[in-house]
Protein backbone atom coordinates (compact mmCIF):
# COMPACT_ATOMS: atom_id res chain seq x y z
CA UNK A 1 0.00 0.00 0.00
CA UNK A 2 1.61 3.64 -0.74
CA UNK A 3 1.00 6.50 1.11
CA UNK A 4 2.09 9.72 0.08
CA UNK A 5 4.79 7.65 -2.13
CA UNK A 6 6.10 6.22 1.32
CA UNK A 7 5.97 2.65 1.09
CA UNK A 8 3.76 1.84 4.31
CA UNK A 9 3.41 -1.40 6.33
CA UNK A 10 4.29 -3.05 2.69
CA UNK A 11 8.04 -3.48 2.59
CA UNK A 12 8.23 -7.43 1.64
CA UNK A 13 11.93 -7.67 2.60
CA UNK A 14 11.64 -7.06 5.98
CA UNK A 15 9.32 -6.88 9.17
CA UNK A 16 6.76 -3.48 9.33
CA UNK A 17 8.87 -1.42 11.86
CA UNK A 18 7.03 1.20 14.28
CA UNK A 19 8.71 3.91 16.33
CA UNK A 20 7.38 4.69 19.47
CA UNK A 21 8.47 8.11 21.03
CA UNK A 22 7.74 8.06 24.37
CA UNK A 23 8.85 10.71 27.44
CA UNK A 24 9.66 7.93 29.53
CA UNK A 25 10.43 4.20 29.05
CA UNK A 26 9.10 2.67 32.39
CA UNK A 27 7.26 3.92 35.63
CA UNK A 28 3.61 3.28 36.37
CA UNK A 29 2.31 5.19 33.13
CA UNK A 30 4.66 4.84 30.69
CA UNK A 31 5.90 1.09 31.69
CA UNK A 32 2.25 -0.05 31.30
CA UNK A 33 1.99 1.42 27.42
CA UNK A 34 5.48 -0.16 26.59
CA UNK A 35 5.13 -3.60 28.23
CA UNK A 36 1.55 -3.37 26.19
CA UNK A 37 3.21 -2.52 23.12
CA UNK A 38 6.03 -4.63 23.25
CA UNK A 39 3.43 -7.57 23.53
CA UNK A 40 0.78 -6.67 21.17
CA UNK A 41 3.79 -6.03 18.85
CA UNK A 42 5.67 -9.55 19.51
CA UNK A 43 2.32 -10.92 18.63
CA UNK A 44 1.80 -9.14 15.55
CA UNK A 45 4.96 -9.61 13.94
CA UNK A 46 5.80 -6.02 14.10
CA UNK A 47 9.49 -4.61 14.96
CA UNK A 48 8.85 -1.41 17.53
CA UNK A 49 11.53 1.20 17.71
CA UNK A 50 11.48 2.56 21.35
CA UNK A 51 12.91 6.56 21.53
CA UNK A 52 12.85 7.72 24.88
CA UNK A 53 12.92 11.52 24.88
CA UNK A 54 12.43 13.12 27.96
CA UNK A 55 9.78 15.45 29.02
CA UNK A 56 10.99 18.47 26.63
CA UNK A 57 8.03 17.96 24.17
CA UNK A 58 10.95 19.33 21.50
CA UNK A 59 12.43 16.17 20.08
CA UNK A 60 12.49 16.48 16.29
CA UNK A 61 15.24 14.90 15.14
CA UNK A 62 14.03 12.80 12.05
CA UNK A 63 16.98 10.28 11.60
CA UNK A 64 14.56 7.50 11.46
CA UNK A 65 11.37 8.95 9.29
CA UNK A 66 13.51 6.89 6.45
CA UNK A 67 13.29 3.50 8.36
CA UNK A 68 9.67 3.29 10.07
CA UNK A 69 6.14 2.25 8.77
CA UNK A 70 4.36 4.54 11.41
CA UNK A 71 4.64 6.31 14.28
CA UNK A 72 2.88 6.40 17.99
CA UNK A 73 3.64 9.26 19.90
CA UNK A 74 2.49 9.62 23.66
CA UNK A 75 2.07 12.57 25.55
CA UNK A 76 3.62 15.47 23.19
CA UNK A 77 6.89 13.67 23.42
CA UNK A 78 7.31 14.69 19.76
CA UNK A 79 7.98 18.09 18.56
CA UNK A 80 5.28 19.61 16.02
CA UNK A 81 7.95 19.97 12.85
CA UNK A 82 8.97 15.95 13.55
CA UNK A 83 4.81 15.14 13.58
CA UNK A 84 4.69 17.59 9.98
CA UNK A 85 7.83 15.69 8.46
CA UNK A 86 6.09 12.19 9.23
CA UNK A 87 3.03 13.23 7.80
CA UNK A 88 4.57 14.68 4.22
CA UNK A 89 6.26 12.09 3.62
CA UNK A 90 3.12 9.77 4.04
CA UNK A 91 3.87 7.68 7.66
CA UNK A 92 0.88 6.92 9.52
CA UNK A 93 0.94 8.69 13.45
CA UNK A 94 -0.82 8.04 16.45
CA UNK A 95 -0.85 10.34 19.13
CA UNK A 96 -1.74 8.71 22.51
CA UNK A 97 -3.31 11.41 25.02
CA UNK A 98 -2.31 14.46 22.79
CA UNK A 99 -3.21 16.10 20.13
CA UNK A 100 -1.14 17.34 17.30
CA UNK A 101 -4.24 19.08 15.61
CA UNK A 102 -4.44 20.18 12.53
CA UNK A 103 -2.35 17.79 11.46
CA UNK A 104 -3.54 14.33 9.87
CA UNK A 105 -3.08 12.72 13.04
CA UNK A 106 -5.34 10.04 14.89
CA UNK A 107 -5.47 10.83 18.46
CA UNK A 108 -6.35 8.37 21.45
CA UNK A 109 -7.25 9.46 24.45
CA UNK A 110 -9.01 8.84 28.30
CA UNK A 111 -11.00 10.96 30.57
CA UNK A 112 -10.58 8.52 33.80
CA UNK A 113 -12.57 11.79 36.14
CA UNK A 114 -16.26 11.19 33.41
CA UNK A 115 -15.78 7.53 33.46
CA UNK A 116 -15.18 7.43 37.55
CA UNK A 117 -17.97 9.18 37.76
CA UNK A 118 -20.00 6.79 35.86
CA UNK A 119 -19.34 4.13 37.93
CA UNK A 120 -20.11 5.71 41.17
Amino acid sequence: MINGGHNVLARHDRKPAIGVILPMLSGFYMGEITSTLRAYGADKGVNLIFYRVGHKRDFDLPFALDHVDGLIIVLHAAANSLVEQAVAKGIPVVSVAASYAPLAVESFSSDQKKWRMCAV
